[in-house]
């Protein structure tokens, strides 16, 4: 009958140690990875709607169909979020306040609406008068109420739900033609 040596039976015993240092290791690397995806697709859904808000405020400045009525507006910025968002349920994720004033008036004298502890804006929309023409400041505010959830992470990782939103503002001047 053979005997085992001592450097076999260490051996034996080192296995566990490794599995067990692996472990320990593997679980906050797996998670760091995990937060920085992530954090990247929230970045990618922010980046869209930073895009979609400044290419409907380019169709307000220019007078497009997105300035003629709030049901167009939402829906020249639903077209613009269809890369991650669908159709059908954008439009109730929407909330806005759109404003216009005249170029005397100044900036100054447009107050960007506060977004509410649900998470939303109160979907004000200009009259078509003020919208429309030359001398006009106008100021959109876009939150976007995102299904981007982490479903075992949902504590940690949600953005957009439970009176967070994902935030967009433009501005724009109209200059006097000549």
């Amino acid at each position: 009958m053979r005997s085992v040596g001592k450097q076999a039976r260490h051996g034996l015993g080192r296995r566990g140690a490794t599995a067990l240092e692996f472990g320990l290791i593997a679980v906050p690397v797996l998670t760091f990875m995990f937060v920085i995806l992530a954090l990247g697709i929230f970045g990618l859904y922010q980046q869209v709607l930073d895009n979609a808000v400044r290419d409907v405020t380019r169709q307000v400045q220019i007078n497009a169909s997105a300035a003629s009525s709030s049901a167009l507006f939402v829906s020249a910025l639903c077209t613009q979020l269809a890369p991650v968002a669908s159709l059908t349920t954008c439009n109730s994720n929407i909330t806005y306040a759109v404003q216009a004033t005249s170029i005397a008036s100044g900036f100054t004298a447009l107050t960007p609406s506060a977004v509410s502890a649900g998470g939303t804006l109160p979907n004000t929309f200009f009259s078509s008068g003020t919208a429309y023409g030359p001398n006009t400041n106008k100021l959109i505010q876009v939150c976007w109420q995102s299904p981007f959830t982490i479903p075992f992470a949902s504590g940690v990782l949600t953005f957009g739900t439970s009176g967070r939103c994902l935030y967009g503002i433009g501005a724009t001047r109209a200059e006097p033609y000549k």
